[in-house]
C-alpha cells in the first residue's frame, strides 16, 4: 500500500492495487488481516477517490478492492458500506451517462458492487431501479464495441444478485431471456459462459 500512496505514477498505483487484490483473493482473510489493515486501507482508497483524480485503471482497481474488503472483512469495514455503495452507484451513473465512459472504471465499479452486495445492500429502491437499467443497457452487445469486459462484469453482477431485481426481471423477463440466449451462442467463450450463468439466474 506504501507504493500506492507515495508514488504518483498511475501504472505503479494500479500494479500495487492488483497485487493487493490477488493477495486478498488468494490467502486466508484472518491470516493476512494484520498485514492488510482493512479499515486503514478502506480509508486510504476512499480518500484517493474523493481527494484526487485517479486514472480510469486506478479507479477500477480501487473499486474492485473496496468491494473485496467489504466481502472479506465485513466486521472491520461495515461502517463504510453505505458510503461506498452510494459512491459506487453515483460514479457508475456518471460513467454510463458520459460521452466518453472509462471502460476499466466501469468494470471495477461493477466488480466492487458485486462483492460489496454479498454482505448487504444499502441502496434505496430508486437506486436499485437505476442500477438494473444500467445493467440492462450494458449487457446488450454493441457492434462497434469489441471490448466485452463491461458486458461480462454486468452479467456477473446481475447473476450474483438477481434476487435484488426480482420485480424488474419479471417485468422484462422475455427480453432478458431472449438476449441471454443470443449471448449463449456468441463466439467469445467467456461471454458464452457468463451468459449461461445469467440465464440460469433469470429462470430460477
Amino acid at each position: 500500500m506504501l507504493s500506492f500512496i507515495s508514488d504518483p505514477n498511475s501504472l505503479v498505483k494500479e500494479a500495487s492495487l492488483q497485487v493487493l487484490i490477488k493477495i486478498i483473493e488468494t490467502f486466508n482473510s484472518k491470516e493476512i488481516e494484520e498485514i492488510i489493515r482493512p479499515k486503514k486501507m478502506m480509508t486510504d482508497l476512499l480518500d484517493e477517490i474523493k481527494l484526487r483524480r485517479p486514472s480510469a485503471s486506478v479507479k477500477g482497481a480501487i473499486w474492485q478492492l473496496v468491494g473485496l474488503l467489504h466481502s472479506h472483512y465485513d466486521n472491520a469495514v461495515n461502517e463504510f458500506l453505505e458510503e461506498s455503495q452510494d459512491v459506487m452507484y453515483i460514479n457508475l451513473e456518471e460513467q454510463v451517462r458520459t460521452e466518453k465512459p472509462e471502460i476499466k472504471a466501469i468494470v471495477g465499479l461493477f466488480k466492487g458492487l458485486q462483492a460489496s452486495l454479498n454482505v448487504g445492500c444499502t441502496l434505496e429502491q430508486k437506486q436499485l431501479d437505476g442500477l438494473f437499467l444500467m445493467l440492462r443497457t450494458t449487457v446488450t452487445p454493441l457492434e462497434e464495441v469489441h471490448n466485452r469486459a463491461v458486458m461480462k462484469a454486468a452479467m456477473k453482477l446481475m447473476s450474483a444478485h438477481a434476487n435484488l431485481f426480482t420485480d424488474q426481471i419479471l417485468h422484462h423477463a422475455h427480453d432478458l431471456i431472449t438476449l441471454a440466449l443470443k449471448l449463449c451462442v456468441m463466439e467469445n467463450i467467456e461471454v458464452r459462459d457468463t451468459a449461461n450463468e445469467m440465464l440460469g439466474s433469470l429462470i430460477m
